[in-house]
């Protein structure tokens, strides 16, 4: 049985010492305010 890739990701930042919960609340947090032309996409 495998994770889904958020499980996944959340498992490897929790090993490394990073907050997934604080990431995504502070993602969450800032998008209302943010201009479709100022969020960076993942991977460009």
């Amino acid at each position: 049985m495998g994770f889904d890739p958020a499980t996944q990701r959340a498992s490897h930042d929790a090993i490394n010492g990073h907050d997934p919960y604080a990431y995504l609340k502070g993602v969450l947090t800032r998008l209302p305010s943010q201009r479709a032309s100022e969020i960076e996409v993942a991977g460009s």
